[in-house]
């Protein structure tokens, strides 16, 4: 059986590949697109855990019987798609440092540092390169759905699916961005983590996985489901770590949800237990660009001691039971439900 392992040698080798060929075909335009390729490249090969390849060649796996390099070209373009959203999650998110290195802005500010005496300048220059960066790696995602080798009835499942799911992600990052900003409630975190996260890290993975290997149409209905639940489920940690992770496991700091003003469920959940004196507390420091880190310990202190954090971790271990029972629901062989069950397990409970 595929191990995770073994996924992520597969899915690096052929993303080297891919970077190779892009920074041939960029060297007809210029060296300047090749350094673009190389940023992108640089922070590809730190993304580390090949969790949706993982997923959607195991599914594959199951449901075939039979090795396949056509499960290997879908899987690494759902590695570009989510490398494509983090660019521009990044951008968005005003950060700069991705998996612990500098990101694709973060990298062309310093490339920038001796060629724009600017600061503001310089920041749009370094931002316009990561927006571009996102552009070409989702060009690159549908390039390599287009070279998948099925039949034409999968494939058009194949391309229906990818362009449901950046359509879904979008309306998702829509509502995220608008959250901050928007009047309180106005704004669904549940149905920002289904679109935003859960359609592509889960539901993506899972259906394509199924759809090349051969699954039945009630088997798709099952896994979409259960992509939905893992996929808010790990949203939900994704919170908890935005706000409690620790940076040097993360790969990101951990004061910028709450200097953003991040309206997670983390933080809807606390406005409903919180009381009158905590609220007023937190209120003060949530939002604020300017806190300092000791104000931003407090605000973390108070979302604690409400109990929303613990509250939040009972959430999960719901969501991790009912993932499981769906597992235990497919066709496939018992081995690769109890591989499932462990992914959803590791999925919910990490730290980064």
């Amino acid at each position: 059986m595929l191990t995770p392992e073994k996924t992520k040698q597969l899915v690096d080798a052929r993303m080297t590949q891919e970077f190779d060929e892009l920074i041939v075909r960029a060297g007809r335009i210029g060296e300047e697109y090749k350094e673009l390729i190389r940023a992108i490249a640089r922070l590809g090969e730190e993304g580390g855990k090949r969790l949706r390849p993982h997923i959607s060649m195991l599914l594959y796996e199951a449901y075939s019987k039979q090795p396949g390099e056509e499960v290997i070209t879908a899987a690494v373009a759902q590695e570009f798609l989510h490398l494509a959203m983090l660019i521009h999650d990044d951008f968005m998110d005003r950060d700069l440092v991705r998996y612990g290195i500098r990101n694709v802005a973060g990298q062309y500010r310093d490339i920038y540092d001796p060629m724009i005496e600017s600061p503001t300048r310089r920041s749009h220059e370094a931002d316009s390169m990561a927006i571009l960066a996102g552009d070409l790696m989702q060009s690159r995602t549908y390039r390599l759905f287009n070279q998948v080798e099925t039949t034409p009835a999968r494939r058009e499942q194949l391309e229906a699916l990818l362009a449901d799911t950046v359509e879904r992600v979008i309306g998702g990052q829509v509502l995220d961005t608008q959250a901050a900003f928007r009047a309180e409630g106005a704004i669904n975190p549940l149905v920002v983590a289904e679109h935003k996260t859960a359609s592509y890290t889960f539901e993506m993975p899972l259906l394509s996985g199924a759809i090349l290997g051969g699954a039945p149409e009630s088997e798709l209905k099952i896994l979409e489901q259960l992509g939905r639940t893992v996929g808010t489920g790990y949203q939900l940690m994704d919170d908890l770590l935005g706000v409690f992770g620790e940076e040097n496991a993360t790969g990101k700091s951990a004061d910028g949800d709450l200097r953003e003003g991040k309206q997670t469920i983390l933080v809807q959940r606390f406005r409903k237990i919180a009381t009158n004196e905590q609220l007023a507390e937190f209120d003060t420091i949530f939002g604020n660009h300017h806190a300092t880190t000791q104000e931003l310990a407090r605000a973390r202190a108070l979302l604690a001691e409400s109990g929303v954090r613990k509250a939040l971790e009972r959430d999960l271990s719901k969501i991790a039971r009912n993932a499981s029972r769906l597992v235990e629901t497919l066709s496939i062989d018992s081995k690769y439900k109890a591989a499932f069950i462990q992914l959803v397990s590791r999925g919910l409970d990490r730290k980064k």
